[in-house]
């Protein structure tokens, strides 16, 4: 709702409550109070009925059960890879080891940490390119290449 919206819809309800407040003073003290009584009345359902609708809104939050978090990977390009976390040694080049070595006893393949349950965040790490190399978070050594390096 905009500011514009909140301001008309103050100044509504105030000269509607001034207006009823008049007509009140105008009728006198007897038929006030009975006028009184009927708006109470009224007032009292429509707010029966907002509660009402906000206990089923609130219900159905409730069943609708919990967003959908996690990390999507998607490594499409030629000799790609994507990952959420990715620590060690990784390369896409040529010259890369082609299996485990003593400092990265797993080979070329990224170790993944899956998302905490708890967040309410869905992140997408994409690697499109040939020879691309993607990930939320990188400690190690990634390579692109055959002689390029940076470590992290």
């Amino acid at each position: 709702m905009t500011r514009r919206w909140r301001v008309a819809g103050g100044i509504t309800t105030g000269l509607a409550l001034v207006v009823l407040g008049v007509l009140l003073f105008k009728v006198g003290l007897d038929d006030a109070d009975k006028w009184a009584s009927v708006l109470g009345v009224f007032a009292t359902l429509f707010g029966l009925g907002i509660s009402g609708y906000s206990a089923v809104l609130s219900r159905r939050a409730l069943q609708s059960g919990p967003p959908v978090t996690g990390v999507q990977a998607t490594a499409s390009g030629t000799r790609s890879i994507a990952a959420q976390t990715i620590s060690g040694t990784v390369s896409t080049g040529d010259t890369a080891p082609r299996g485990p070595t003593e400092k990265n006893p797993i080979g070329n393949a990224p170790q993944t940490t899956p998302a905490p349950a708890a967040e309410v965040v869905q992140v997408t790490v994409t690697a499109s390119g040939t020879r691309s190399i993607a990930a939320q978070t990188i400690s190690g050594t990634v390579s692109t290449g055959d002689d390029t390096t940076s470590d992290r």
